[in-house]
């Protein structure tokens, strides 16, 4: 006679798993902008400019430029998840080394005032995120909508 699987407590291990997938992608994307500091910089300098039209650099999608508030340069890591409960990991470029809203206010939203390093980012859609100051003028951005 066969007995059941029964796995107790799945929902969280999968929460676990989840947490601490989202930390290592984290972490790579804090590693990745410290290590090409300068080749990234030259790149939004370049896509600001219009004389960079790359597509990708390393691992990284460069999603180009968004105006806005201010203009900045997005490039996106990755993400998991299925709308309405996927979340995005990236990071910008913010020449004014300020942090904006996700993709610089096209969806509208408030930044939430900074607390222990980290702003929040959030609007009426639902749509909401974090935002983390790697190195001057660059941001870790993830977002869940």
């Amino acid at each position: 006679m066969m007995m059941p699987l029964v796995l107790y407590g799945c929902p969280r291990v999968l929460q676990f798993s989840r947490v601490v997938h989202e930390s290592l992608l984290r972490q790579q994307v804090f590693r990745f902008v410290m290590e090409n500091e300068a080749e990234l910089t030259a790149i939004a300098k370049g896509q600001i400019a219009g004389t960079n039209q790359d597509k990708n650099f390393g691992k990284a999608e460069i999603e180009g430029v968004w105006d806005g508030e201010q203009t900045i340069v997005q490039f996106y890591w990755g993400g998991m998840g299925i709308a309405p409960s996927s979340k995005e990991f990236g990071f910008y470029y913010a020449p004014d080394d300020e942090p904006v809203k996700f993709h610089n206010g096209k969806y509208g939203g408030i930044i939430h005032p900074e607390e222990n390093g980290e702003w929040r980012f959030s609007d009426d859609g639902g749509n909401s995120g974090t935002m983390i100051r790697v190195l001057p003028h660059w941001f870790y951005y993830d977002i869940l909508y």
